[in-house]
Parts: structure tokens; sequence; C-alpha cells
């Protein structure tokens, strides 16, 4: 349970600084609205949102959806830069010198090589692209069929839905963690200490404007959770899925996430390793969130007491499967038996469908919370919106997805 304590007083000092920030002012464009940059980071912010905006597009054009040609289209535009200025994705990650912890465990669980930057859902978007390949792992996930035994009938949406959401959602977040990890060791190099300064150089902003950057890149993910929040009932302080002015609210777990980018921004800048290194696994966790709540959502659509696996829901299952991709390596580390049983879950392979219940479903998610650092209040339960009700003021869930309570036991006992 200590990991709740220590994340509790890192969030407790980030909220202070943020609002120390907020009267302050930033010099630069706050990132979504709470990191504060020591750099301009806007050009880095307008590319990601536009390169990720105009992939879906071109792999998922309206009114029609995905083809043959717009699948072709998407690849040319990714990993050939044909009508991308920026081309970022295709460099992703961008440094691979050495792994973050993060990147070391997705290659673990997707067969990656070690210090090669190898990084397997890659090779998931490519499969998914080329529409007849089948996405073979070394490591102990599961292998993804994108060839016509899934498909339903010319429909490519397993394929497009496959490869813009673990684009965006999967390897935008290695990059991140990448940068980070880029930043710790250019301190590393000499930062604070007489050759640092002495050098031609100050590595300690260099290594700032390195986390500025992650921070980022953030923006990626960060979609995700605005989006998940709002099936969940956990946007903006309030619990409101939009502001008075009508605007989304920012995920309180991207609020986490990005106000603990900041008390890292100030260990980077005062060469503090040890204290980044820590930031990081509490980003780590707090990161998990919207993945998990996006894993719930897609299961809870394909669940047996909702609808059958019939002929055209196989989509479900893609989404389910790129949510699951960005979270199943830490889920592994810490119950296997709990990562096979997602990742089963959604398999694209001819002949699966959900068993089960989603309580039992969600269930197996629940119960490795402590382990990947987060909690039930950070989750919420799985709202059952209606269109003619789009914000009750009691919110209606799904039966057997309502909010899990933590239970402390005596770690917040006495007086």
């Amino acid at each position: 349970m200590a990991k709740y304590g220590t994340a509790a007083l890192f969030l407790l000092a980030s909220m202070m600084m943020q609002n120390a920030a907020a009267t302050d002012g930033c010099a630069f464009d706050l990132v979504n609205s709470v990191y504060c940059p020591l750099h301009d980071v806007s050009d880095l912010l307008e590319a990601t949102k536009l390169e990720s905006k105009t992939f879906s597009g071109l792999v998922d054009p309206p009114p029609f959806g995905s083809t043959l040609e717009s699948l072709e289209a998407g690849k040319k535009y990714l990993y050939e830069g044909v009508g991308n200025p920026y081309n970022l994705l295709k460099t992703y990650p961008s440094y691979i010198a050495t792994n973050s912890s993060t990147l070391e465990c997705y290659d673990e669980y997707y067969g990656g090589v070690n210090g090669a930057g190898s990084y397997a859902p890659n090779d998931v978007v490519r499969t998914a692209l080329k529409t007849d390949g089948i996405a073979e792992y070394n490591g102990p996930a599961m292998t993804q069929y994108f060839d016509d035994t899934v498909r339903v009938g010319s429909a490519f949406e397993i394929n497009e839905e496959s490869a813009k959401k673990i684009t965006q959602y999967t390897t935008n977040l290695i990059e991140m963690f990448q940068l980070m990890e880029k930043a710790i060791q250019t301190v590393k190099m000499g930062c604070f200490s007489y050759r640092g300064y002495n050098d031609g150089g100050d590595r300690c902003q260099d290594a700032v404007d390195l986390w500025d950057n992650a921070a980022a890149v953030q923006d990626g993910p960060n979609y995700l959770g605005t989006k998940r929040c709002q099936n969940y009932i956990t946007c903006g302080w309030t619990f409101a899925n939009k502001d008075a002015t009508g605007e989304a609210n920012i995920a309180i777990a991207n609020q986490k996430v990005l106000n603990l980018f900041q008390i890292g921004q100030n260990a980077i800048r005062t060469g503090d390793i040890v204290g980044a290194k820590g930031i990081i696994k509490l980003i780590q966790s707090a990161q998990l969130v919207s993945y998990i709540q996006g894993v719930g959502r897609y299961a809870q659509k394909i669940s047996a007491s909702e609808t059958p696996n019939v002929e055209g829901e196989n989509k479900e299952y893609a989404e389910g499967m790129a949510f699951s991709t960005g979270m199943l390596p830490q889920l592994y580390k810490c119950d296997r038996s709990a990562a096979k049983t997602v990742d089963k879950t959604f398999q694209l392979k001819k002949g699966n469908s959900f068993s089960g219940t989603i309580e039992n479903f969600l269930g197996v998610l629940r119960k490795n919370y402590q382990c990947l650092g987060i909690t039930c209040e950070d989750v919420g339960g799985l709202w059952n919106s209606k269109k003619d009700d789009p914000e009750p003021k009691t919110p209606e869930y799904y039966p057997g997805a309502q909010p899990c309570v933590t239970e402390y036991g005596t770690y917040v006992a006495g007086n």
C-alpha cells in the first residue's frame, strides 16, 4: 500500500506547484492546460496532433470508411512520408541508445530485441496496413490475424482501428518514455558537475528540453484519456465531462500525469536522477488508467451479457486489442494469467468470442490495481449513458461494471 501514499504525496506537491505556476504565469503555452514547459514545444504539439489526425483520416476516410486504397495511402503517409511534412511517427522511438524500463517491459512481452530499439506493435501497424498478414510475436503476446479469416466481407475496420489506435496510443507512449530516458542519460553525462558547466554546454537545460518534449508527445495518449473519462465519469476535478463553456474537461488521469511531469521537470533541472526516476514510475502507473478504461469499455461491448459475437463485430475486438496493446506488458509483470485473459479476450482470430461476464473480466483487472499502482477511484465505473440525458446527476452504470472501492486496510487507520 505504500505506493498509494507515495503517489499521494507527489500529487499533492505537484498540485501546489501547478497553482503557483498558474499564478505566476508560464513563458510558453501550457501543454494540455496543465504543464508549463521551459522551452516552446508548440510545434511538436501541433505536429503530434496533425500527424495522428491526418493518418486516421487517410485510413478511415468519410463517409464510407476504410478500403484497400485508403490503407495503402495510410502506409505511404506513415512510413514513406507521402504528404507528411513532419514524419515523426516513422521515427518513433527516436531514441534507442538505451532502453527505458517501459520499453524493456514492452520488448519482453512482444519479443523485441533488447538494445536494438525493437518495438513489436509497430510491426502490428505495418501488418494491419498490409491487410493480408499475420502479426506474430516471439514473446508471450498472442498472435493477431489481419487476413480474410477474421475480416467481415470487404470491410477493413479491424485493420484501420488497429493501425490508427496503436499508432496514437502505444507508439506515442513508447516515444514519451524514451524521451524521458534520454533526459535521464543526459543528466548522467555531467549535469550540475564542474565539467558539465565548462565543456561548452548546459546539459541540465538540454535534459529539461527533452523532458518538455516528452510532455508534448503525451498529447497523443492524452486524447485517449479525454475520450475514456467521459465513459467513466472521471473528467475534471468536479467529475463533469464538460466545463462551463461546453468544452471537454481534461481527464483526472491526465491531470495527474502532467502534474507529475511538472515535478519531474524540477528534478531533471536540478540533476536529481533518483527523484526523476521515481516520478517516471508514478507517471507509468497514472498513464495506465485510460488504457484500462478503454479495455473495460470494449470488453463490455463484446461481453456475453451484452450481445453475442455476430458478423460485423470484429471492429470491437480490434479496438479492444489496440487499447490492451498499450497496457498488457505492464499487466504481465504483475500477473501473467491476467495478461493472458485480456489478450485472449481481444485476440483477432477466427472463432474467438467473449465468454463469461463483464464483472468477472473486470475482476481480473481490479485484483492487479495495487500492483499497477492505481486505485478503484482512479478508474471509476463504466457509465451507461442515455442519449437524451448526456450527463445525469446520478449516473447509471452497466450491471457488473459499477465502481469498485479501494480497501486500504490499516494503512489509513488511526486519528
